[in-house]
């Protein structure tokens, strides 16, 4: 069932719930107003919000599962069962291997113990957040933690708190009571990604009532509402207060969690969703899931392999072995080893088959997953404890959430990033202008001077240098010239524009100061702007907007707003002036605003637009957002008429209907109408702040043939403006736009798709960049994602914009199912970016401006986007490495060492004879050879850091994965059988040199001893970083044996009585020793040097740089063709990185400027209405007001003091 009603929003398909047949899922809820009894009747779930992954009662089981599904262990559990069968067993029915595999296990589980413990401990924070619950009882309001609310519950949420749960407006603070409007503002950007302010609406048989907080106990009736849903866009519901008639809830009328209040002292709040009903976790697809890194997926079927060998050798074994048997002995008892026959042939193989598998049982390490985990939990700390991923500002370290994923993070190459607050700091500055065809502003952009680096321009910073400066909040200008031209009227003109054509509201805050909260953050920057240079827009009255000029202070009288939207990219006001004239003033895109330009012959006029034009291509080029601003005189009769009927339109629900729709309508017909006949005041050119660091964290990234694709919330012309800037884009790609304003259904994105769809399937990657909304995103992923899929992955650069959480997590998951070997990687900082995070292969949350939610339910969380660079470049590429060689050299010491065994049995007549003492074998992994490869994998550095970021080609080595693969495998496997074969022979015949009778068991310990000298020192020719440590753990390990020998050569319950000492005194022994190793290892040695020398890596040549102190001639002695910015994984293109054109090359490109204004189309209408209609708020007469930037990023502060800009004025 779906509620219906006029004016309600309609859920979309995919939201609607189905409910038919199925009696579980309710067809819409009933939220009772101050009525506790009945919401608790109907059980709905609380607030409490939980991103841990066990509880107390579910951890054990829950872990215990997880660890048995790892083969290893599962394959251990097996053989401890085996060894309890006494007729097969070589360890006279103990379960040998139980101990060792109980030790890990139970370590395993205090490490992932550890990791849930933060988890809980961020759950708790977000859950014990205060909020205000109203007490019907006593008609007051008291404070309770979050995770207390219910349904049902009336809240008081006050001015920049987080909502804490999805909320109907009842009631908002109201500076006229007596004409209440029950309007308040939130702050969506933790929910769409959005930094605009978006007014929202009460229900107005609720807010026409209210006039105290008693007033709340006097509500009685109810909500009944759709099914909690996934759509952040849409709710659809009514109120039926008393006996009065049902009223409509809207979105308008919706305060989701995650979002703010702003601009209003505080709000009344009906809850009707909690906990992980509420939408923003629905759309999160917040789902317990346990991610498994690729190198772990690959060890299990290296395991696989390797036991495929091991039954192979058993198989091998038992057929020689009951071959030999047949032919060597007998039944009759005059035969020597009579009682060694078995009646049956066949049951002696299959016996032997399974003496053979426990006999060689260890082929799989017993310690892989604990030194596996002992290792990752080691570089955990290395990575929390790295100063270059500290940001001092918020005081914020890098954090590992989930430190299995470590090593891959050395092989991403797909990364998804949000924009809001992940690339930018949510700040904008006034950098640039254009007045009358004079430029003005110097200095240079991140993306100029980048830009003049690709050209090998030269930067002369002399010039910059020679200007004052005009530094305040969101202003960032130098130039002289425009102080020496202060004088001119055009000058007067253009900040007149600027500090009035705006939607801009004063907030006066609890300190007594007064706040800017702008729709749009280019807005503020250009308010602030204007205050710079003399014109300080400071307060708003009814319908006035109030200006300190230089000249005193002046009103101006606001008539209309004509709001911004995608579709008309502009925004107007017509304003009275102090002289009494009537204006319009208007800004926008170059592409709308010249269509409206007056007709003029006039070569003046002509050669200001060109020139502005000019002017406007060069700031784009280096990655500002420009807006033309233009005016017009209006003729009052003109106004009078035209008035009217806007008035009348603007109150038609069927014309404001129209227009929701984007159907032709009159509102926009009379708004065209008044924006005609304009001319050019000039141009405005606002840098989107980015982070510290993000271009060039971009272009390693692509050079690294890393894809980059932008998923945000954000409007279309912001996602292009942002490419841009963080040189996602540049000025020569082909822009493949496909939104809703030019494909109106599937055949027309189908047919764009297919016009770019690379002709053959060996297609390089072209320099296109790709640009898809929301709305033919969904479309798209619907009908034909394979073809979305093949043209996204021949592009530069792909954009989405407009999405919501869900589609961004659908993008990531259909590059991560659907191209080969891809290992994806989303960063985002809000709630709306927790889906994608999760559906990734591995999930970065940025801790900042929009709460905690993304950075706890990410593996790894960073305070900055430049932090991703190291974080995967250095710590990435070394876990890569280090876990690579970790699990090689545990599977080569385990088969080196059972391949010894074997080859005595070989030499025995496969008697399944055991070579070594069984108390050995359980301390070879557990102690002998455990520390050293934990000390190396966690510590070990095949190339410094330095080089690791400046070259990022080095990070092609787990792209490809060269360190670990079935190759490499087989390589370590075939090495165990040449220095197996080696040791055994030297063994057996080296220790015959003494003319004496060698025990079998002396054999083994020989055997053994060298052993362990070869693994640990082949461990030693694979690492790369030596340290004192280092040698202290390899002594401590091999002398431990010795230690171990001896004690138990002095017990005469051992089989090894004795052995050991007479073993040292052997000449054979000592002679023996260092040929033996020797001859083992010395392939290795000559190999690594005929490679190093005649055919090296690249990272051997970075090696040589670093260790020859040739750092400053890096770039030269590491010259390589550097991969493309598009080439798919690991695949190396010859083609130099693009560069930005200049000017001089740029042709007209207006559309792909557009305009950056972030705008909320269901709130600019009344937001208008309040720019002309507003209670009056300003400062005493004669107080300087200046601005001032608050901790809230986004918003502009006054001070009446202290002045700020330091400007002539």
């Amino acid at each position: 069932m779906k509620l219906r009603c006029k004016n309600a929003d309609v859920l979309s398909t995919e939201d609607q719930v189905a409910t038919n047949g199925d009696d579980d899922v309710e067809p819409y809820r009933f939220v009772y107003l101050n009525n506790p009894l009945e919401n608790a009747k109907l059980k709905y779930i609380g607030n409490t919000i939980t991103t841990s992954r066990y509880t107390l009662f579910s951890f054990l089981p829950k872990v215990l599962w997880y660890q048995f599904s790892k083969l290893a262990n599962a394959y251990f559990l097996m053989i401890s069962v085996m060894q309890c069968i006494k007729r097969i067993s070589n360890t006279d029915g103990f379960p040998a291997s139980l101990p060792a595999l109980t030790i890990i296990v139970l370590i395993d589980m205090v490490f992932i113990a550890m990791e849930d413990y933060r988890r809980h401990t961020s759950d708790r924070k977000t859950n014990d957040i205060p909020v205000h619950r109203f007490d019907a009882a006593n008609g007051i309001f008291e404070e309770r933690p979050s995770r207390s609310l219910v349904v049902g519950d009336i809240i008081k949420i006050f001015n920049r708190e987080v909502i804490p749960a999805d909320c109907v407006i009842l009631g908002a603070f109201e500076q006229n009571p007596d004409q209440p409007r029950g309007i308040c503002y939130v702050e969506t950007k933790s929910l769409d990604g959005e930094t605009n302010l978006k007014m929202r609406q009460g229900v107005e048989c609720v807010y026409t009532t209210l006039r105290s907080d008693a007033d709340l106990a006097h509500l009685h009736g109810h909500v009944e509402c759709e099914v909690p849903n996934n759509s952040i866009h849409h709710f659809n519901g009514t109120l039926a207060l008393g006996s009065s008639h049902n009223e409509c809830i809207g979105a308008n009328s919706i305060l989701l969690r995650g979002c703010t209040i702003r601009n209003t002292e505080f709000v009344f709040g009906l809850v009707v969703n909690t906990g992980r009903d509420t939408k923003i976790m629905m759309a999160s697809l917040n789902k317990d899931t346990v991610k498994w890194s690729n190198m772990e997926l690959r060890l299990n079927r290296q395991i696989l392999y390797i036991v495929a060998l091991m039954i192979v050798l058993c198989v091998t074994g038992a057929s020689i072995g009951t071959k030999w048997n047949l032919k060597n002995l007998s039944l009759d008892r005059n035969e020597k080893a009579w009682d060694r026959v078995l009646t049956s042939p066949t049951e002696n193989y299959f016996m032997l088959c399974l003496y053979y598998f426990l006999l060689l049982n260890s082929f799989i390490p017993v310690s892989l997953y604990v030194s596996m985990t002992s290792v990752k939990f080691i570089q955990a700390y290395f990575m929390n404890a790295d100063v270059k991923m500290y940001h001092p500002d918020t005081d914020t370290p890098c954090q590992v959430r989930t430190m299995a994923l470590n090593e891959e993070l050395g092989q991403i190459n797909y990364v998804f990033t949000d924009k809001t607050g992940t690339l930018t700091c949510n700040v904008m500055e006034f950098r640039k202008c254009s007045i009358r065809g004079i430029s003005y502003g110097v200095g240079d952009t991140e993306v100029g001077l980048a830009a003049k680096m690709r050209q090998n321009v030269a930067y002369d910073p002399a010039h910059a240098s020679q200007t004052r400066p005009v530094v305040a909040p969101f202003v960032n200008f130098q130039d002289d010239s425009i102080f020496e031209a202060s004088t001119c009227p055009h000058l007067a003109l253009f900040w007149e524009h600027l500090a009035v054509c705006h939607t801009v509201m004063p907030e006066s805050a609890s300190d007594g100061t007064l706040r800017l909260s702008a729709s749009s953050p280019d807005e503020q920057a250009l308010v602030a702007a204007a205050a710079c240079f003399g014109h300080s827009f400071y307060a708003r009255s009814p319908g006035e907007a109030l200006v300190q000029t230089p000249s005193g202070a002046v009103t101006y009288k606001i008539l209309d707003v004509l709001e911004f939207n995608s579709t008309r990219k502009r925004m107007s006001v017509v304003a009275e002036k102090p002289d009494g004239s009537l204006a319009l003033l208007c800004k926008g895109a170059d592409t709308v605003i010249y269509e409206r330009l007056a007709d003029t012959s006039d070569a003046a006029v002509l050669r200001v637009r060109d020139q502005t034009l000019e002017h406007m291509e060069t700031f784009a080029s280096e990655g500002l957002r420009t807006l033309v601003i233009a005016h017009a005189v209006v003729d009052r009769a003109k106004y009078t008429a035209w008035s009217a009927e806007y008035k009348k339109a603007s109150n038609n629900m069927a014309e404001i209907e129209k227009r929701r729709r984007g159907d032709p309508n009159q509102i926009d017909a009379l708004m065209d109408a008044m924006e005609t006949d304009l001319e050019v005041l000039g141009a405005t050119a606002i840098e989107d702040k980015l982070q510290s660091g993000v271009p060039d964290a971009i272009a390693k990234l692509r050079d690294a043939s890393i894809k980059v694709w932008m998923l945000t919330g954000d409007k279309e012309e912001t996602a292009i403006n942002i490419g841009f800037a963080c040189q996602l884009l540049h000025m020569d790609m082909d822009m493949v736009v496909i939104s809703g304003n030019n494909h109106h259904d599937i055949d027309q994105i189908v047919a764009t798709l297919e016009k770019h769809q690379p002709t053959t399937m060996t297609d390089k990657t072209t320099d296109k960049a790709l640009v898809v909304d929301g709305e033919t995103l969904g479309l798209a992923l619907l009908h034909c994602p394979a073809l979305l899929l093949n043209v996204a992955k021949q592009c530069a650069a792909v954009i989405a914009c407009r999405v919501s959480p869900a589609q961004k997590a659908e993008l990531v998951t259909l590059v991560k199912d659907n191209v080969r070997g891809s290992i994806t990687l989303a960063i985002g900082d809000g709630a709306n970016d927790v889906s994608m995070i999760q559906a990734a292969h591995v999930g970065i949350g940025i801790s900042g401006q929009e709460g905690m939610q993304a950075a706890n339910s990410s593996d790894y969380s960073i305070a900055q986007f430049r932090f991703l660079i190291r974080l995967l470049f250095v710590h990435g590429r070394w876990n890569y490495v280090r876990m690579s060689t970790l699990i090689l050299y545990i599977f080569y010491k385990n088969v080196m060492m059972n391949m010894t065994q074997y080859a005595f049995m070989a030499y025995s007549g496969f008697s399944g004879q055991k070579f070594f003492l069984e108390w050995g074998l359980q301390g070879y992994n557990l102690v002998f050879t455990a520390l050293p490869i934990v000390l190396v994998g966690a510590l070990d550095q095949d190339v410094p850091d330095y080089l690791c970021e400046a070259f990022p080609k080095l990070y092609s080595v787990g792209q490809l994965n060269r360190k670990f693969n079935g190759i490499v495998v087989g390589r370590w496997i075939l090495a165990c059988v040449w220095e197996s074969a080696v040791i055994c022979i030297f063994t057996i015949y080296g220790l015959k040199l003494d003319n004496a009778s060698v025990p079998m068991w002396t054999f083994g310990a020989c055997a053994f001893t060298i052993v362990i000298l070869v693994v640990n020192l082949k461990l030693m020719l694979n690492q790369h970083l030596h340290t004192v440590w280092h040698g202290l753990v390899y002594v401590a390990s091999i002398g431990l044996w010795w230690v171990l020998a001896a004690v138990v050569s002095s017990s005469t319950f051992s089989f090894f009585w004795r052995n050991a000492f007479s073993l040292v005194k052997g000449h054979g022994f000592w002679l023996l020793v260092p040929v033996a190793l020797v001859a083992a290892l010395a392939r290795d040695v000559y190999w690594k040097g005929f490679l190093r020398n005649f055919n090296p890596s690249y990272a051997n040549l970075a090696q040589e740089v670093h260790c020859f102190h040739l750092a400053d001639r890096a770039a030269y002695l590491l010259q390589y063709p550097p991969p493309s910015m598009f080439a798919s994984r690991g695949d190396v293109e010859s083609s130099p990185h693009p560069v930005l054109d200049s000017p001089a090359h740029l042709h007209h490109r207006m559309s792909v400027r557009g305009v950056a204004f972030s705008y909320d189309a269901e709130t600019v209408m009344a937001q208008s209405f309040l720019a002309t209609q507003h209670p009056e708020v300003r400062p005493g007469p004669g107080l300087q007001v200046s601005f001032k930037r608050h901790a809230s990023i986004g918003s502009l502060a006054f001070q009446q003091d202290e002045p700020y800009v330091a400007s002539p004025h």
